[in-house]
Order: C-alpha cells, then sequence, then structure tokens
C-alpha cells in the first residue's frame, strides 16, 4: 500500500510513522542496520494502543516497509510481526490486503 493511498489524517501520530516509512523507502538497509531494533520494537507497541485505524494503517505500511528493506535484521522480530499482521488480517471491518506481501514475506525461510 503506497503512502499516499492512507486516508488523510492530520494527526501527529499519523504524520510521524508515514514520515518514518517514507525515510526507510529512501535509506539503504546498511544505513538503517544500527536503528532497526530501536526503530521495530516502538513501532509494534504502537500498534496496541488505541489509535485511530489510520494511524495503524499507516504504522504497518511502514513496519512492511522496513521488513522488505530489511529482513535479516528483523529476524528477531519474526514472531511479534507475524502476530501483528495476523491481527490486522482479522480486523473484518478494515481493507487491510495490504498486509498479505508482508505475511508472505516473514513465512519465507532464509
Amino acid at each position: 500500500m503506497s503512502r499516499s493511498n492512507c486516508r488523510p489524517n492530520s494527526s501527529a501520530p499519523f504524520k510521524a510513522a508515514t514520515g518514518l516509512g517514507e525515510v526507510i523507502d529512501v535509506t539503504s538497509a546498511a544505513a538503517l542496520k544500527p536503528s532497526v531494533v530501536h526503530i521495530t520494537g516502538p513501532l509494534i507497541r504502537i500498534l496496541g494502543d488505541r489509535f485511530a485505524f489510520g494511524v495503524k494503517v499507516a504504522v504497518l505500511d511502514t513496519l512492511a516497509s522496513l521488513l522488505n528493506k530489511a529482513r535479516d535484521m528483523l529476524k528477531p522480530f519474526f514472531p511479534q510481526l507475524q502476530t501483528t499482521f495476523m491481527k490486522a488480517l482479522n480486523d473484518v471491518n478494515r481493507a487491510v490486503s495490504f498486509v498479505f506481501p508482508a505475511l508472505g514475506f516473514l513465512s519465507r525461510k532464509g
């Protein structure tokens, strides 16, 4: 899901998640390496808080970008990421089909 396709939301958490995702998109995996752990844990925790759905979508999209860019560095987080994306799939009231590629990525061995 492209960040430009996220529902418009002017909240600070939405802007922060979207901005972080954009930074991740333009940053190399090597440059992200020192920060991956410091970025991933808080993003996963944010999804447990009570934020608007638009914020959660932006965070999920950012996590998917991070996973795509730095998969090997995120291996310690795979169980939490799988749970996070599965919970998003179970939200039957929302369009969260963009999590399918992330779950497929997590299920690959290697």
